[in-house]
């Protein structure tokens, strides 16, 4: 047996043996492609009869109040999960989003950018392919960066204020998509798992694809 193939083998058998005791009362997830792979992996009646699907949403402390989109300027923001890493940045679709950001401001002025996250650097930002100089020029009046911490209701008025919110990272994250859609801001995701849950394509968010490949 090949050695990745024995260490596969040895993780299935202890997680296994976790799964199928009666310590363990079920295996709960709100993506049934998590679920979908839990059984192909360790292949157990037992660890089956545990799988739940369970649906997940949210209450009205994530709808911000009192609060009207720009009709004058479109308005997005990205966030980033680990806002206060810049390493992070990069992970969690920055690039994409700023490239993005750069791309439009060049076709047009009624945009406005807000960036929930820590500035990378100017040396990190030339490694990724950015002109400075021309960021610069657009900072503080088309890209906002906001590094401060957010308290949970500032975060939603945030959400709330922009038509938009960018979210092209590889990762799910259900609950950003279910506060945008809840404040009326149409989320640009990826078809990463569990996307498809929330999100239909031009129906009431914009697909990314890639990720699922």
């Amino acid at each position: 047996m090949h050695r990745d193939q024995w260490r596969v083998a040895g993780i299935r058998a202890f997680y296994r043996s976790l799964l199928e005791s009666e310590n363990c009362l079920g295996v709960f997830s709100h993506i049934r492609e998590t679920l979908e792979q839990f059984s192909s992996f360790f292949e157990s009646h037992a660890i089956d009869k545990k799988l739940v699907s369970m649906p997940i949403g949210l209450d009205n402390s994530y709808i911000a109040k009192d609060v009207e989109k720009s009709p004058e300027t479109i308005k997005f923001v990205f966030l980033n999960a680990e806002y206060r890493n810049a390493d992070a940045f990069a992970l969690h679709g920055g690039v994409s989003c700023l490239k993005l950001a750069l791309d439009l401001l060049r076709e047009r002025s009624d945009l406005m950018f807000y960036f929930r996250t820590v500035r990378p650097s100017d040396d990190a930002l030339s490694s990724y392919g950015f002109d400075v100089e021309e960021l610069k020029h657009h900072e503080a009046t088309k890209i906002v960066w906001v590094e401060n911490y957010l308290s949970f209701e500032m975060c939603n008025t945030l959400v709330a204020k922009c038509h938009f919110l960018l979210l092209l990272c590889a990762d799910l994250h259900s609950v950003s998509i279910m506060s945008a859609l809840a404040n009326g801001t149409v989320p640009i995701v990826t078809d990463t798992i569990g996307t498809d849950l929330y999100v239909e394509d031009m129906v009431n968010g914009i697909i990314i694809p890639g990720v699922g490949d």
